[in-house]
């Protein structure tokens, strides 16, 4: 009698894993509660025939301004592998491949707290507030 075969798949398979894009758009939400209204972000995918991208663009309404931030782009069919690209500070660029959600999150952290995408959100936050403040005192 031949032995039993083992479960041979791996033990850390995830069941709730959501996509880059769902991933882009908590954040895009997220921005907009973190400063208070003043920036917001938008999402916008461009589908090609056997692949897809996300682009993260911080905006700035009282100024007409928008900012890309990254890119996150995979195949049309499998989410993971992703790869994640930005310019996280002049002439500085982030690429990474991830693997599963956890990796994509782990990047996106990296590339969301670097020094020059906060530059580019403190910049964007200043100038809206001094519009704001010729606004007022104009009226």
């Amino acid at each position: 009698m031949p032995g039993q075969i083992p479960n041979l798949w791996p033990d850390d398979i995830e069941t709730e894993v959501v996509s880059p894009v769902v991933i882009l758009r908590t954040q895009a939400i997220a921005l907009s509660s973190v400063t208070k209204g003043v920036l917001e972000a938008r999402v916008t995918t461009v589908e090609g025939e056997e692949s897809m991208a996300h682009d993260l663009d911080i905006v700035a309404p009282a100024l007409g301004y928008e900012h890309r931030i990254l890119t996150v782009a995979h195949g049309k069919e499998l989410v993971y592998p992703a790869t994640l690209m930005a310019m996280t500070s002049p002439g500085e660029a982030f690429r990474g491949e991830c693997f599963s959600e956890h990796d994509l999150i782990v990047g996106l952290r990296e590339v969301l707290s670097s020094p020059g995408v906060k530059s580019v959100i403190h910049s964007l936050i200043a100038r809206s507030n001094e519009l704001q403040l010729k606004a007022a005192a104009s009226s």
